[in-house]
């Protein structure tokens, strides 16, 4: 047990260390706009644009339901404004912290796995863990990169569950009623968890290793606890009866993914990822948006990378009598990143935020070992006075490096001129930073980096178009119209190139084949493109086919069809009333110039 007095100092001593760091740390990120799928998820994503409309929030993706409903409270309080979103991110990754802290402390507080630490070391390791968690640079995909808060809420549910899990184990023989009620509180914790990430669909399995290795003790008494443990069925069984209910976005990523990696191949391309994210998580240098990172088809190509993983498995089961945190540690790892990092293929290989949860069992096991270290070898004058120099010197260099890596994020471009300078031979990265500049008028390095793209990449239909579009800017119509027809060729349902070919051969006076890809657009995408029905009709009436234009643009009229279109009633009708005038029917068209004038079209 914890006096009370430890317990009291912890309880402002912990805030007071991780709180200045977290800010510290974080303090320039609050600037940083939105990026990548930001923009799909957040900036033009309706559904989540009304807090109060939960039916909407939910039919868009219920599997991660309260990630979204985070996102539609900062919506409504400040729409596209992302500072409270980052504070939001940034306050979510301090409570984070606090609850590494105390799940370090209460397992290392274990009685039937005691810790062999001396109590000094015993009271610095949590810590240690929560600042090293707090401070790491690895850290920024899940709290800078505002969509990347469904990792980070995730893993506060995740931990939190966990945690009152433990304190009920660990209170129920003092404490019954509130043993209870933290029990009761993590049952609840567990299943809001499942509506966060997919991730947490392990948080059971998690909770029965803990139970087996700090409150147990043994599996023998551990299957004396299956009834309190049988209590998580229903969380474990959430994600699953959603997935198969069609009620995750996932899944169709899953499903795309597949059509490039098999499961097998996947799974033997995650175990040199994990080394990766190993290997940034011991030295955090060269993080990169967008990995280019080299697939592994056969055993061979991944052969080293399985060796050291099952050497560190085989070293989980080794330190389970001697060092049970070490122990749990490593498990909690590989249990973590399993979702993301196994059979099930993703579309993105790596990403860094995956490591976000992870890495707590990495910060236990890789601490619990350094301090074990200085346990046996180190004098008991000087060990913990030592160690603590080190953990202040380790912090202060992460969150250097995390402040650092943060005026990565500060804009667009530096993003995504980081990424293709660290993924070179990935387009992505050129393409991306070719919209940038597209968006800030820089003609010339927006053609410079698409071009760059299409030599990584030519079978990318968006490229194609845009290169189209630059060349039409500058006049190069031929150009224009190669990569109109080539973004057509890759994609004949994309109807953005089917419309700005229309518009170039309007420009050029070429009416029939303006009129067939207007009419395409028509029916691809009306809604999306509502002008291209009168940009039709004026190609029908330049051409001197009037009463064709006429009857289309009845029609058009009839139906109501120039919902968020640039041609207004009053507009329409007086071009109606001047298609009547031409062919001389001078009733029909005084009564819509009537009709213009009174809409304030005269």
């Amino acid at each position: 047990m914890i006096c009370g007095n430890s317990g009291l100092k912890d309880f402002w001593l912990a805030p007071a260390l991780l709180l200045p760091v977290c800010i510290t740390a974080y303090l320039n990120s609050l600037d940083v706009p939105f990026q990548f799928d930001d923009q799909i998820f957040i900036v033009v994503n309706g559904a989540i644009h009304d807090a109060f409309n939960l039916s909407s929030i939910w039919s868009f993706n219920p599997a991660r339901f309260l990630t979204f409903f985070t996102l539609a409270i900062n919506w409504g309080a400040g729409g596209l404004d992302v500072t409270w979103y980052h504070i939001f991110n940034i306050t979510v990754h301090f409570i984070n912290s606090l609850l590494v802290f105390g799940l370090a402390k209460i397992l290392s507080r274990s009685e039937v796995a005691p810790f062999p630490l001396a109590s000094g070391l015993k009271r610095l390791f949590p810590y240690t863990v929560a600042l090293l968690f707090v401070s790491h640079p690895i850290q920024t995909q899940a709290v800078t990169y505002i969509w990347q808060r469904n990792t980070s809420i995730a893993t506060l549910f995740y931990l939190l569950s966990l945690y009152f899990y433990l304190k009920s184990a660990m209170t129920e023989g003092e404490k019954p009623e509130a043993a209870h009620s933290y029990f009761a509180s993590s049952v609840v914790v567990a299943c809001l968890a499942m509506f966060t990430k997919q991730i947490c669909v392990t948080l059971p399995v998690a909770i029965l290793i803990a139970d087996w290795f700090f409150v147990s003790g043994s599996f023998a008494k551990l299957k004396e606890r299956v009834v309190r443990l049988s209590a998580f069925l229903p969380a474990l069984l959430i994600v699953p009866i959603v997935t198969v209910l069609g009620g995750s976005l996932e899944l169709a990523h899953i499903d795309s993914a597949r059509e490039v990696l098999s499961p097998q191949i996947y799974l033997l391309t995650q175990l040199n990822v994990l080394l990766l994210y190993l290997g940034l998580l011991f030295y955090p240098v060269g993080q990169n948006l967008d990995y280019d990172f080299p697939v592994s088809a056969l055993l061979a190509d991944s052969a080293l990378s399985l060796i050291i993983l099952l050497i560190l498995l085989w070293l989980a089961i080794w330190m389970f009598q001697r060092n049970r945190m070490v122990s749990f540690g490593i498990l909690f790892f590989f249990l973590a990143i399993s979702v993301e990092s196994s059979l099930l293929p993703l579309e993105d290989l790596v990403f860094e935020h995956r490591v976000y949860l992870p890495s707590v069992g990495f910060f236990l096991a890789i601490t619990s070992i350094t301090f074990a270290f200085a346990e046996r070898y180190m004098k008991s004058g000087l060990k913990t006075g030592l160690l603590i120099v080190v953990t202040a010197s380790l912090t202060l260099a992460l969150t250097s490096m995390t402040i650092e890596r943060n005026e990565v994020w500060r804009s667009k471009e530096s993003l995504w001129r980081d990424v293709t300078e660290k993924s070179p031979n990935k387009a992505r990265g050129y393409k991306n930073l070719a919209s940038v500049y597209l968006d800030q008028k820089k003609w010339d390095l927006a053609h410079k980096n698409f071009i760059e793209a299409l030599r990584r990449d030519g079978e990318d239909t968006v490229v194609h178009y845009a290169l189209g579009y630059l060349a039409s800017r500058r006049s190069d119509f031929d150009e224009a119209e190669k990569r109109y027809q080539d973004a057509i060729k890759l994609e004949p349902l994309y109807p953005e190139p089917h419309m700005a070919l229309a518009g170039l051969y309007l420009r050029q006076k070429r009416y029939k084949p303006a009129r067939k890809h207007f009419y395409l657009v028509m029916r691809l995408d009306p809604d999306k493109f509502p002008d291209a029905r009168f940009y039709h009709v004026e190609s029908l009436a330049v051409d001197g086919k009037t009463k064709e234009a006429i009857d289309a643009l009845e029609s058009a009229l009839k139906q109501k069809i120039n919902r968020n279109s640039a041609f207004t009633y009053g507009k329409l009708y007086k071009n109606l009333g001047l298609l009547y005038k031409e062919v001389g029917d001078e009733t029909k068209a005084g009564i819509n110039f009537m009709k213009a004038e009174k809409m304030g079209d005269r």
